[in-house]
């Protein structure tokens, strides 16, 4: 959300800068509350598979199983020593892969704007979710090209800045 909130270029998408970084910090905030607090949850599951249940029985029947198998999980790890400790340890590996990220962009003089490997960082991760070649090799790279470019630098420099990057958080 900040990376958009600095970087997004204007008129890039009307609105952008504005709309989407709240709109990841209320996504944020309900992935938070969802795991720190799984109860506010359960109960409209509950009702929705409940209501499902009039209409296709045997679909619901599956959707309830699975979340209160969910439920059963966030609820073991809704203990403060549990979250502290998962907190700790994301906080510590996307600190390092942005350690990556940042100095794979001072690496490489072409990139009038290395900080924009911030952008480049949450873009290229997250992209990885979309199902792509082994080694997410197209989806990663696309992405992280496109937020360096975003930011100010040439296509050729911040292609040379995803192709090290990847390879810097892949190979190890």
């Amino acid at each position: 959300a900040i990376a958009l909130f600095l970087f997004a270029p204007q008129g890039a998408l009307i609105g952008l800068r504005t709309w989407a970084p709240g709109l990841i910090l209320l996504t944020s905030a309900l992935i938070l509350a969802l795991i720190l607090m799984p109860g506010l949850f359960h109960w409209p599951i509950r009702l929705g598979v409940k209501f499902l249940a009039r209409f296709a029985p045997g679909l619901a029947q599956k959707i309830g199983d699975e979340a209160e198998r969910a439920f059963a999980a966030l609820g073991a790890y809704a203990h403060w020593r549990a979250l502290a400790a998962m907190l700790l340890w994301t906080l510590g590996a996307w600190l390092g892969e942005a350690c990556v990220f940042v100095g794979a962009a001072f690496a490489i003089p072409e990139l009038v704007q290395p900080l924009g490997a911030i952008l480049a960082l949450p873009l290229a991760t997250l992209a990885t979710l979309i199902p792509s070649t082994p080694g997410y090799v197209g989806t990663f790279d696309y992405f992280a090209v496109l937020a360096l470019t975003q930011t100010g630098n040439s296509a050729a420099a911040a292609t040379a800045f995803a192709l090290l990057t990847h390879l810097l958080l892949w190979l190890p």
